[in-house]
């Protein structure tokens, strides 16, 4: 007779359970996004590397906007900006402190080389207008892609601000040929 009887409440979740009755966790499988954000990726690299997609400067690579060399400059930008000032990008990652959190654990010396080399390659955009610099930051920096890099019909504000952080670049690089192709 009890059996006949509906139970109150919800229904118990289907799946494998512990020995306690809880269900047991699933085991996480790694999420490439949606197949609309897996196309916006291919999309976005071009004939490069689909990961390089996920930050500016890796699309602007992979698309070869820019050379190897300027990436290397920017990633190493965004990293002594990370150091000095706190992490905002991934590529201020560093593996040059793997083992290190960013808590504050290195030597004085070591951080002081980091903002004197930090200091030497923002000097190298002194005299610019400062939406030079405000541009570099802005891609570099907090990874903002610009409209520019979108799909969508370009604005002259658009061109402008792409020749910004072309000049930004290039002069970041000591001024070492063309920061991105014509």
């Amino acid at each position: 007779m009890e059996d006949e009887l509906a139970r109150r409440g919800r229904k118990r979740k289907i799946g494998p359970r512990t020995k306690n009755g809880r269900l047991k966790a699933a085991t996480p499988v790694a999420d490439k996004g949606t197949a609309e954000v897996q196309r916006m990726r291919t999309w976005l690299s071009g004939q490069g590397d689909p990961v390089l997609a996920d930050y500016p400067l890796g699309i602007l690579l992979a698309n070869n906007d820019i050379s190897e060399r300027h990436h290397q400059v920017a990633c190493r930008y965004a990293f002594l900006h990370a150091v000095v000032y706190g992490r905002a990008s991934v590529a201020a990652a560093s593996f040059e402190r793997i083992g290190k959190s960013w808590s504050g654990d290195w030597d004085d010396q070591w951080l002081a080389d980091r903002e004197a080399e930090l200091a030497r390659l923002t000097e190298r955009l002194k005299g610019e207008p400062a939406r030079l610099r405000m541009v570099l930051d802005s891609v570099v920096v907090y990874e903002r892609t610009p409209r520019w890099m979108r799909p969508v019909r370009p604005r002259i504000s658009d061109v402008r601000e792409a020749e910004l952080f072309a000049q930004a670049l290039a002069l970041l690089a000591g001024g070492e040929g063309r920061a991105m192709a014509a």
